[in-house]
């Protein structure tokens, strides 16, 4: 109440200042003329000096313009430096604020204003209008615009004017008059191309907090006359958007009009000191359901109490106004680190490794370490790929020797070798994270400090986002992972030393080889999980939160074996909220073979962990505007829909976005977010109800990955890449035929529950599993997919049978499963036998680029036929099924019914579902 009595008073108080005041304006001569002193406003017109008078015939409303009136263009406004706004109902009320000790001081107040939408150029449309109320004349403000028609970046082509008086202004600016226009590189043009930018600096340098100033509406003119008669924008009540009444189908109200819940959440970096209404309301008019941030990323991150009592406020005030509201938990990323706190007098918890150095020489062997590493944690004289230990004392290798030799030298290392700056993130130190105690300080620097620091908004909390935590070693050749109490760990889950292993992390070809490599990474992989994944969520359930965010390269087994170990669907399985990120939607891109970072794969394995778990939400970190090329900015809506239309049918249902704020236009963006929200919605965080399973083969990428090799090449000839390849396009193909799959790993194989035929894991079960180039894998499983095999169940091996057990104390009795068992490798065309064994629901037949899957609702069982066509043209499907059913279309919120047989539509780059039954 206090604020809103504030701002009427405000309001007043311009109001009278600009009552009798006369207006005036510069002549052409740069003097000051006082204009008529009517009750309309004054008209700067920097084209010629003239005063107007408004004419009595209404004039033509502009094609293009902002009114102000409309609160919708209010919260369009983007990048706001040192001011604030309010909506006053008739304009937009700007705000000055403190810069610097003194709280009557302003520096350089400027906004990002909003271009009207559709394309229009410069050369059509020169003239710019701005109706405006300010208490301040002594300074120039400044327009600055740029188009698509300039040519260096450094270009800011800046009207800088007199506002002439104070009171009711109207200013008139040429934008193509070059003698006006500031800061433009040499040799570029800012008189043609569209407008692409929009920015308004309010007034040069400075002003006081006091100042009044108040934008009620701007617009664009062809002609100077036209420029100069328009003095009244007609105003009449914003049109709000039709809604449909869908109340008399299935969930029809609510997919309408979807709840905050249903919508995307927006990430944002911290709101700037006192400064949260406004951008809270400006996401929320955008469509989006919460937030996703932290306290300010500056050199006090963490360590100013006032940023927390700031954010505190933010949060409450987000969630009175209906917004879900979650922490993101680092510095920018990798999470972990606190931005350097960890370690601040920890050096302990530094990450280490071990690099190997190859030696050759001739006689005997005199080598010390050289600086720059920590010691030697082994060495191996090796010749015909074997190995034979050498003793250290951990500083130097002595021995004797006669002829030229090859020496493996493991040397212990901290991880980044790089320069630190403490001020970029990117250069930090990396943290042990798989030391438990290191995760726990981060827990307490970081999760402990926010529930202290906000209090009874802690209340509104509902998840964490952790980003990207990694071990340091991304792209590290010659070079594995490693932490003080790996050794000890590594017995404990395989029985034998891995100090006595080293050379087979590195090199070799033997079986034995293979399982050392199979053990490392299960244990590297197992102690990530524990550490970070286990002890953040534990603390997160005790604390009344859920933990969420994604891990880095999610897409490929190969990357997941170097950046963490392997076990992906383990590890991000263990978070509340299982999460991914796919930052390239463009739809090509996202279903295309070999696709490195921005594949499909990476989604479908995180909703196959959450599925496996038990879970029903997937988190999706979503960007809708990385694309490859132009094509999103030539089509926003048609983009942004594509990405959200895959990703949803691959099984994500919590989105946060990431994008800059002036990427997407409002309308756009209250599309996007209500596009996903109605199928969020209408799916109601259900699982897809699918008979095929896909096994996840990383033991026997594991056993053919070396440290010395090749971390990842689609079309890689060694072992690990085939491997991977032949996992990726099975799961394309499956995809393409119309099918859906979940993915099982070998621990989720290994307890699953067999019966009738089917193989019940987590939330699904399965009459089909596919088990692509599956050469090693856990007595326990192998036991159970025969148990599956004899009760009816179909298993179909690719590429290979099991050769190898993962662990060497169960070899005999994987020798024994394996002489019992019967099965033998696949030798047809995959999709024909699986369509064949599973045909689809409703008589669906696809393969024109529609992709398919069922959903079932947990709270009703209602079945929905999820479809979404990832080709640019409309395509049409069969589906047939006895009696009534529904068909939705998010993007145009309607709902048909249908019966029997039906051809559905699907435009292109778009989704429909299929209710096909109302439980």
């Amino acid at each position: 109440m206090k604020k809103l009595i504030s701002l009427l008073l405000l309001i007043a108080a311009a109001l009278l200042l600009g009552c009798g005041a006369d207006t005036v304006t510069e002549t052409a001569d740069g003097t000051d003329a006082p204009a008529t002193a009517d009750t309309s406003a004054a008209t700067e017109d920097t084209t010629d000096g003239a005063v107007t008078e408004a004419p009595e015939e209404k004039p033509q409303m502009p094609d293009y313009y902002i009114d102000f009136a409309d609160e919708q263009n209010v919260y369009a406004c983007s990048n706001l430096y040192n001011v604030n706004t309010e909506y006053t109902g008739d304009g937009m009320l700007v705000k000055f604020l403190q810069s610097g000790s003194d709280p009557k001081y302003c520096f350089d107040p400027y906004m990002t204003l909003p271009v009207p939408e559709g394309k229009f150029s410069i050369d059509d449309y020169p003239y710019f209008v701005i109706s405006l109320y300010t208490s301040k004349s002594d300074l120039k403000g400044d327009i600055r615009y740029k188009t698509d028609g300039l040519k260096d970046p450094n270009s800011y082509p800046t009207y800088r004017f007199s506002y002439g008086g104070t009171g009711e202004r109207i200013i008139v600016l040429d934008l193509q008059k070059m003698s006006s226009v500031l800061f433009v590189a040499a040799g570029d043009s800012p008189t043609t191309g569209n407008y692409t930018h929009l920015r308004m600096d309010m007034f040069e340098n400075d002003c006081s907090t006091d100042d009044v100033f108040i934008i009620h509406w701007y617009a664009f003119f062809k002609t100077k006359k036209q420029a100069n008669e328009f003095k009244k924008m007609p105003r009449s009540a914003p049109q709000k958007t039709e809604v449909p009444d869908l109340s008399a189908y299935y969930r029809g109200a609510e997919f309408a009009e979807p709840d905050n819940a249903f919508k995307p959440k927006k990430l944002l970096y911290g709101f700037e000191t006192g400064i949260y209404e406004f951008p809270v309301n400006k996401l929320k008019n955008n469509g989006y359901g919460g937030i996703v941030t932290n306290v300010k990323f500056d050199m006090n991150y963490l360590k100013d109490d006032a940023q927390f009592e700031n954010l505190r406020k933010a949060y409450e005030y987000a969630h009175g106004v209906g917004m879900h509201m979650w922490i993101y938990d680092e510095y920018q990323w990798p999470s972990g680190k606190a931005f350097g706190q960890v370690l601040e007098g920890h050096d302990e918890f530094e990450a280490i490794g071990i690099e190997l150095i190859k030696v050759k020489g001739q006689g005997d062997i005199d080598y010390s370490l050289p600086s720059g590493y920590i010691s030697i944690a082994g060495a191996d004289l090796v010749s015909g790929g074997k190995a034979s230990p050498l003793s250290t004392d951990g500083k130097t290798v002595k021995a004797k020797h006669v002829g030229a030799y090859t020496m493996y030298v493991y040397a212990r290392r901290i991880t980044n070798r790089g320069k630190e700056d403490p001020t970029d993130f990117s250069t930090l130190r990396d943290v042990d994270l798989l030391n438990p105690d290191a995760v726990a300080r981060f827990i307490q620097t970081t999760y402990v400090k926010y529930k202290d620091k906000m209090g009874d908004a802690f209340d509104v909390v509902e998840a964490f986002f952790t980003d990207e935590p990694q071990l340091g070693n991304r792209d590290a050749k010659d070079y594995v992972v490693w932490t003080g109490k790996l050794p000890e760990k590594f017995y404990e889950m395989h029985g034998y030393d891995v100090t006595a292993e080293l050379y087979s992390l590195f090199d070799g070809d033997t079986a034995h080889d293979k399982l050392v490599r199979v053990n490392f990474y299960q244990t590297v992989a197992e102690m990530f999980r524990v550490a970070y994944f286990e002890q953040i969520a534990d603390w997160c359930e005790a604390n009344g939160v859920a933990s969420s965010g994604h891990l880095l390269f999610e897409e490929n087994i190969q990357r997941q074996i170097e950046t963490y170990g392997g076990d992906f669907m383990q590890i991000v399985g263990t978070m509340t909220i299982p999460g991914a990120d796919v930052l390239q939607v463009e739809p090509d891109r996202l279903m295309q073979k070999g696709t490195d970072i921005g594949s499909f794969m990476g989604l479908k394995y995180v909703s196959s962990a959450a599925k496996n778990a038990g879970k029903r939400l997937v988190h999706l970190e979503f960007t809708p505007v990385a694309v490859d090329g132009a094509p999103f900015f030539s089509d926003q809506r048609k983009y942004s829909v594509a990405g959200a239309s895959l990703t949803s049918l691959f099984g994500a249902n919590t989105y946060t976005v990431i994008c800059h704020d002036d990427a997407m236009s409002a309308s756009d963006l209250q599309f996007f977010t209500t596009y996903e929200g109605r199928i969020n919605t209408l799916l109601g965080y259900g699982v897809t109800d699918t008979p095929i399973a896909v096994f996840y083969p990383v033991d026997a990428v594991r056993a053919a990955y070396t440290a010395t090799g090749d971390h990842f090449n689609y079309n890689g000839s060694d072992e690990a890449a085939k491997i991977n390849r032949l996992m990726q396009d099975t799961c394309y193909d499956i995809i393409k035929a119309g099918l859906d799959f979940t993915i099982l790993d070998v621990q989720s194989v290994g307890a699953a529950e067999i019966f009738g035929g089917k193989m019940k894991v987590g939330l699904g079960e399965y009459s089909v599993i596919v088990m692509p180039s599956v050469r090693v894998i856990s007595v326990e499983a192998m036991k159970k997919l025969a148990e599956f095999d004899r009760s009816g169940g179909v298993v179909i091996w690719l590429d290979s049978l099991p050769d190898m057990c993962d662990d060497q104390r169960d070899a005999e009795e994987f020798s024994r499963v394996m002489k019992e068992y019967s099965g033998k490798v696949f030798k047809g065309v995959l999709t024909d036998k699986l369509l064949q064994l599973c045909p689809p629901p409703m008589g669906l037949s696809t393969k024109n680029g529609v992709y398919a899957a069922e959903y079932v609702r947990p709270d009703d069982g209602v079945r929905i036929l999820y479809l979404a066509n990832a080709t640019k043209s409309a395509k049409s499907v069969n589906v047939e099924q006895e009696g009534k059913y529904l068909i939705y279309d998010p993007y145009d919120c309607t709902v048909t019914e249908a019966s029997d047989k039906t051809s559905v539509k699907v435009p292109g780059y778009r989704a429909v579902l299929i209710v096909r039954d109302e439980g």
